[in-house]
């Protein structure tokens, strides 16, 4: 989400309890297991030097990897996505011509009205149901991310901008190349990419310049979401951090009555979680009133 899979906390061992006290007691064999796995690991890595020595320079990508839709949270599917039906309508018709004549997806700009509406998700959910690589960038960026990004992308593959409003003069400039001639030009050479799609997400759009607006053949927007929709999300994230015992439907639905956005959902429900389990049980304006301090949007 745009944006939601960074605000991820990971293996947390306050979900393994459902009380602080459970949460304290199994600390020391958390502790434990996760030392015991990271020697394991450690006794078997192959740091898969190749021969004749390390790799050189030129082949490290400047942190530029493509997203490992198997190992990240999110939707797969239609059937499973919350909101956004006349995407869902638009691009389900696109994916399928996609896959039927094995070609790429047409190049999208996505606009939403405020940050952590979906953009990233909605990339990833699209690449996932295509079956092809995703690499994300987060603009303004260098040149050299923009270069190593294309060399690890092949036909059909999805390069997904985020905040291309902030994009800088070269950053425009370079998209416009890549989205009319699929060229861009790196250290004074022209070099040609993939034909691949580049889909970029905005919240303001009358940032950007004409002629990178003119390249996007697709502009769809994400609609605000609906308190039944938000309610919906909220009682997914909650499972997804192993917090339902914790959480109720009372406390679920008061939770979306005060979010507008999924990543600002999430924020709450990891709020309200630890919350809950450092100070046992609150009632639920307690809870509401310590979650919505601590877990304000900036």
């Amino acid at each position: 989400m745009d944006d939601v899979d960074d605000l991820d906390d990971g293996v947390d061992p306050m979900v393994l309890g459902t009380g602080y006290a459970l949460y304290r007691h199994g600390q020391d064999r958390l502790a434990a297991q996760i030392t015991d796995g990271v020697r394991a690991a450690l006794s078997e890595w192959d740091p898969g030097i190749p021969e004749g020595g390390s790799p050189g320079a030129s082949e490290i990508r400047w942190g530029v990897a493509p997203v490992d839709l198997t190992a990240t949270r999110f939707t797969r599917d239609w059937s499973s996505l919350i909101g956004q039906d006349h995407l869902r309508e638009r691009f389900g018709v696109r994916v399928e011509s996609a896959l039927a004549r094995h070609g790429r997806l047409p190049h999208t700009l996505l606009e939403s009205q405020e940050y952590g509406m979906g953009k990233r998700h909605f990339a990833r959910v699209l690449a996932s149901l295509v079956d092809v690589k995703l690499v994300e960038l987060i603009a303004p960026f260098p040149a050299r991310a923009l270069y190593d990004a294309l060399a690890l992308l092949d036909y059909r593959d999805i390069l997904f901008i985020d905040e291309i409003d902030r994009i800088d003069g070269f950053g425009a400039a370079a998209l416009t190349t890549l989205l009319e001639a699929r060229t861009v030009q790196f250290e004074g050479e022209e070099v040609l990419a993939s034909e691949i799609t580049v889909i970029a997400g905005t919240v303001m759009p009358d940032a950007l310049p004409a002629a990178v607006i003119d390249g996007f053949p697709v502009t769809d927007q994400l609609v605000p979401y609906t308190w039944e929709e938000m309610a919906k999300i909220a009682i997914e994230l909650i499972f997804e951090h192993r917090c339902e015992e914790l959480i109720d439907n009372t406390l679920a639905s008061r939770i979306a009555g005060r979010v507008t956005t999924p990543a600002h959902c999430r924020r709450l429900v990891v709020a309200a979680r630890d919350l809950i389990m450092a100070r046992g049980e609150c009632t639920i304006d307690d809870v509401m009133a310590m979650v919505v301090s601590v877990a304000a949007p900036g």
